[in-house]
Order: C-alpha cells, then sequence, then structure tokens
C-alpha cells in the first residue's frame, strides 16, 4: 500500500474517505496510543487480549452516555425488554464491540482457527456460487463479528471482498487496512471508488460481503424491528444486474469462537422486496443474540427528504 503520510499526494478517494480527519497532533497521539496498545495485544496474544478489553469494555461501557441511545432504541422496537435484560445487553454489546475491534489486528489469526468454528448452512452458500459462476453476495450485519463469515468462506475458495468506512485517522487505517489485506481478503473503502472496485470484482466471478444492517441517509424507508428504517438497496441491486445470489450469512460469538451460518438465498425480486426479507432475516439474528448487534446505531433516524440514493451513487455502498 503507497505511504499515505503526506494528504496532498492522496488519490481523490483516499482523500474522500479521510474527509473527517481530526487535527494533525491528535492525530498522531491518537495513533501513538493504538500502537502503544497493538505493541501490547501482539506480546500478550489475541486470545487473551480480545478477553481482556472485551471484560473491561463490560464494565466501563455502561457507564458511557452511548448507553442511552441503545435504550432509547430498545424503547422503540423492543419494550419487553425489562431493566435487567437491558442492562444485560448493554454490557454484551460493550463486549463484543471491543472484541471485535481487537480481533481486526488479528485477522491473519482468525483465518487459521476458523476451521475449528461450527458452521451451519454451508450448503446454501457453496451451491449459489457454483450456479452463478463464482459470483455471489453475501449479506450481513454488525452482529458478532463479521470477519468471521469471510474467514469461513475463504476455507471453502476465493476470498470475499469488503467494503469497510475508513477510520478517521489516516494512520490507524492504513494499519488496519495492511492487516484487513494480509490475508489475502480484498478490502475497499467507502465511497464511489469503493464501490466501483467491488462491482468489477463481482462481475470478474468473485464474491463480495455487504454488512446491510446501518442506516443510509436518503435510503428507501423499509421495516426493520415494525419501525421505519433508511435501508440500502445495494445489495440487492448489485445482485440483481450481475445475476448473483443474495445470501444471508451471520457469525454468531460463542465460547469456541464463532458459529458461522450461511442461509438460503434470497428469492429472485425487485431490490426493495429482496431487502425487505433480508431485514427480517437480520432482525431474527438480533432477537437471536441481541447483546451482539450495536444498539448504539441510529438505525431509526429518518430523514425527511424524498431523495432516494441509487446503487453506483457516491455513497451507495455502505459497510
Amino acid at each position: 500500500m503507497s505511504d499515505l503520510s503526506n494528504a496532498a499526494s492522496m488519490p481523490a478517494e483516499i482523500e474522500y474517505a479521510y474527509r473527517a480527519r481530526p487535527h494533525w497532533l491528535a492525530e498522531k497521539v491518537h495513533f501513538g496510543g493504538y500502537m502503544t496498545g497493538y505493541a501490547l495485544a501482539k506480546l500478550l496474544g489475541p486470545r487473551w487480549t480480545c478477553a481482556a478489553m472485551g471484560g473491561m469494555m463490560r464494565n466501563v461501557g455502561p457507564l458511557l452516555g452511548l448507553r442511552k441511545r441503545a435504550y432509547g432504541n430498545f424503547d422503540l422496537v423492543r419494550p419487553s425488554y425489562d431493566d435487567a435484560m437491558r442492562r444485560r445487553i448493554v454490557r454484551g454489546v460493550f463486549d463484543n464491540f471491543a472484541r471485535t475491534g481487537f480481533e481486526y489486528a488479528f485477522i491473519p489469526y482468525l483465518s487459521r482457527v476458523a476451521v475449528d468454528w461450527r458452521v451451519e448452512g454451508l450448503e446454501h452458500y457453496l451451491a449459489a456460487r457454483e450456479a452463478a459462476g463464482g459470483r455471489v453476495i453475501i449479506a450481513s450485519a454488525h452482529v458478532g463479528n463479521w470477519e468471521a463469515v469471510r474467514a469461513v468462506a475463504a476455507l471453502h475458495g476465493p476470498p470475499l471482498g469488503l467494503i469497510y468506512r475508513a477510520f478517521n485517522n489516516k494512520f490507524v487505517d492504513q494499519h488496519i487496512f495492511r492487516k484487513m489485506t494480509e490475508t489475502g481478503w480484498p478490502a475497499f473503502r467507502k465511497g464511489a471508488a469503493g464501490g466501483r472496485a467491488l462491482f468489477k470484482h463481482v462481475r470478474n466471478g468473485g464474491g463480495a460481503m455487504i454488512l446491510v444492517d446501518q442506516r443510509l441517509g436518503g435510503a428507501p424507508i423499509l421495516d426493520f424491528m415494525g419501525q421505519p428504517a433508511e435501508t440500502s438497496l445495494a445489495a440487492a441491486q448489485m445482485a440483481k444486474t450481475l445475476k448473483a445470489p443474495l445470501v444471508p450469512a451471520v457469525a454468531f460469538r460463542n465460547e469456541g469462537g464463532f458459529t458461522v451460518r450461511f442461509e438460503a438465498p434470497i428469492a429472485p425480486a425487485q431490490p426493495d422486496e429482496m431487502m425487505a426479507e433480508v431485514n427480517r432475516r437480520v432482525e431474527a439474528w438480533v432477537d437471536h443474540a441481541p447483546e451482539q448487534w450495536l444498539w448504539m446505531h441510529r438505525r431509526w433516524k429518518v430523514r425527511a427528504s424524498g431523495r432516494v440514493r441509487k446503487f453506483g451513487s457516491r455513497h451507495a455502498s455502505d459497510a
């Protein structure tokens, strides 16, 4: 990967990815702290580090203001959750989030231990990929650790490409990007260039994973967990355009690592109908393991606008 230290020499798509960069001094301090933590994590090892950081955030996280957003989401879509369940879920969310964050620094490790995980429905993924000459779109969500889905897929064929939102700190992003691609799994930064690269990757016979559970402002409004939610149609539109199966898949965290589940493909239909079904699948995943989903996200914020985004626009690829 090219040196990104000189912002003036960055390609346009990289400049766009880092549009929210912090002040240069804060960026350097943050990166120094990150690398110190990474060095310690390497010394301690991935399993112990992830467990320790998860345990710490399990206790510290609920003290942060973000828990209020989670409680607001509970009130909106799961008002039946009592206080004890809400506290348990929020603690679990921070635990899972911390573990996932540190696992990004150890993706090569995940690729090695994936052979020991429990896998369900693999036949759905293999049959769909074979039927379309290798082209396949995996619809996943911020449940457990979605990278575990890519780890299992890589054991059974070509790796899945992924679009991700670049970290605001370009030095942290550069380091994590290298870790993400050390295993040979394609990764593209969110934006127009990343969307085109992922589209080309699938068109040429590759697979892609798209995280579909976050809000995309201006996207069509579909039902999600009983409430209107702006929902990107990108995954379904790409699947329809490229005649690629759309296969939902999720990785639930467990004591032995992960349980990775591939589900039956979404039946071909109009993109909004396909994504409505994807939303129903994701809802079932969240209900199965609510402590492993990112409840702090403003999923049900709806922009007062008639504008509808389409796949291929500058911001259409959402991960």
